[in-house]
């Protein structure tokens, strides 16, 4: 009986020592589970940095689009040149009194002067003087159509254009803007 009771006690010593080994080894399995999620979440987060990393060079390379874009972008120059144009267009056209034609270049005149002071808000100043002293009073003079209160309007915006131009004009520029021959009604 002896024999029998050590029997017993090998089979269960035994079915311990298996099952200790079951639960090592589903231990080692957990972690080895672990270590393949982790290793996979780690996959993951490289992959999102580099997504990350791709969208800030991108946006850079946007930004540096955006910037050149903005810097072919019309200035202050190209409205001011369009300004003196149609400035001297009225000139030709009260001449032969087109009205109509006149009042279209006014309101060029204004829609520019309005970009200007947006793009140099330090302009802005200079065109509320310039709409109060000339073009407000040319629309009522083109409407009236009275030659003579247009031309004194327009000597009013020319005088508000060169008081703005020595103000806030590049050294040399103001000095440029000044007519060669002025129209004979201009003092």
């Amino acid at each position: 009986m002896r024999e029998n009771v050590l029997a017993l006690i090998a089979v269960v010593l035994a079915l311990v020592a298996l099952a200790y080994s079951f639960s090592v080894a589903g231990k080692m399995g957990a972690v080895g589970d672990i270590s393949k999620e982790t290793a996979m979440t780690n996959s993951k987060i490289d992959a999102l940095d580099a997504k990350v990393t791709k969208a800030e060079l991108e946006t850079e390379r946007l930004r540096g689009s955006v910037k050149a874009l903005e810097d072919t972008r019309p200035g202050v120059a190209f409205y001011m040149w369009d300004v003196e144009y149609r400035m001297l267009r009225l000139v030709d056209l009260i001449e032969t009194e087109k009205w109509l034609a006149m009042d279209r270049q006014v309101e060029s005149i204004d829609q520019d002067m309005s970009i200007i002071a947006k793009i140099r808000p330090d302009l802005a100043p200079g065109y509320r003087s310039l709409s109060e002293a000339g073009l407000g009073k040319m629309r009522p003079a083109i409407q009236a159509k009275s030659r003579s209160d247009f031309e004194q309007a327009w000597k009013s915006t020319y005088n508000a254009c060169q008081d703005c131009h020595k103000k806030y004009a590049p050294p040399g520029v103001a000095e440029r803007l000044e007519f060669e021959s002025p129209p004979l009604w201009v003092d």
